[in-house]
């Protein structure tokens, strides 16, 4: 089990906690990694192991201060630092990839000035962008599901734009600008419709005020099993997440907003899993 925690995603950043025991005594420390489910840092080793303690973790921007307050206890003590592990997830994980390291010594001007990634701290629900040649996909993917974010994750590139929403770090839907294959093709390629079919519910669709999907007119009107047209959605999902997973350039932005999974088709995936299928389906290609 220890082998399988120090496989999980851990980011190297310097920033300044405040440690509080339960006795109301305080330290400062200095973070030297961190993950979603525990953090590592330069602290004179006071505390006692399974102790629980506060931490405030103080990122300091050029005109803002952000700080994060996450409830933890003490696992480890050696001749470096301390380890504590979360009592939750740390939902906060990609503020750490996105929002640059600062010297600790009050100068406010970024360790690393080449970094195009920001977080925007201007209110609650502010989201975090950056340039896909400083994040891959595949990171910033794994980084959404680790943490178990819900929100939206919109991808720009000079010839195409996606857009995937996550709930919990599980995404649930996705769709492409430009996509060579709406469901209804898709449908007609493996069979289950026919193209007369597929024009006879795009003409009720056109003719109607409060427009339907496609899919369920089609299964209303018997031509297609809602077992079916469940089965080609989510494929339709994941084949453009595949395909996302393969572009190199352009950019990220992620909206933290409240997503709800009650009505509609679903994949409902975890990322880690899509990570791994979309590799083996890019190995596959080439």
């Amino acid at each position: 089990m220890k082998e399988q925690r120090r496989v999980k995603t851990r980011i190297n950043y310097s920033a300044h906690v405040l440690v509080s025991s339960s006795t109301g005594e305080t330290i400062k420390g200095i973070i030297r990694d961190v993950g979603t489910e525990s953090i590592y840092l330069d602290l004179d080793p006071i505390f006692e192991l399974d102790e629980p303690v506060n931490l405030e973790i103080i990122l300091l921007g050029a005109n803002s201060q952000l700080t994060i307050k996450m409830p933890a206890r003490v696992v480890r003590k050696d001749q470096n630092g301390v380890a504590m592990r979360f009592f939750t997830p740390l939902e906060w994980l990609p503020v750490f990839s996105c929002f640059p390291s600062f010297k600790l010594d009050g100068d406010n001007t970024p360790q690393d000035e080449g970094s195009t990634l920001t977080f925007h701290s201007s209110n609650k629900t502010a989201p975090f962008q950056g340039d896909l040649s400083v994040i891959t996909i595949e990171n910033l993917m794994q980084l959404v599901g680790n943490a178990a974010l819900s929100g939206e994750l919109q991808l720009t590139t000079p010839s195409n734009s996606a857009v995937f929403f996550v709930l919990k770090g599980t995404l649930v839907y996705g769709y492409l600008e430009k996509n060579p294959m709406k469901i209804g093709q898709r449908l007609i390629q493996e069979n289950y419709i026919t193209s007369e079919h597929l024009q006879e519910c795009l003409t009720q669709y056109k003719g109607e005020l409060h427009r339907p999907k496609i899919g369920k007119i089609l299964v209303e009107k018997g031509y297609l099993q809602q077992d079916d047209l469940e089965k080609e959605i989510k494929e339709q999902i994941k084949a453009i997440f595949f395909e996302v997973l393969s572009w190199q350039e352009g950019s990220f932005l992620f909206s933290i907003k409240k997503i709800s999974s009650d009505e509609g088709i679903f994949l409902e995936e975890r990322m880690d899993h899509l990570i791994l299928a979309g590799i083996i389906h890019l190995d596959n290609l080439t």
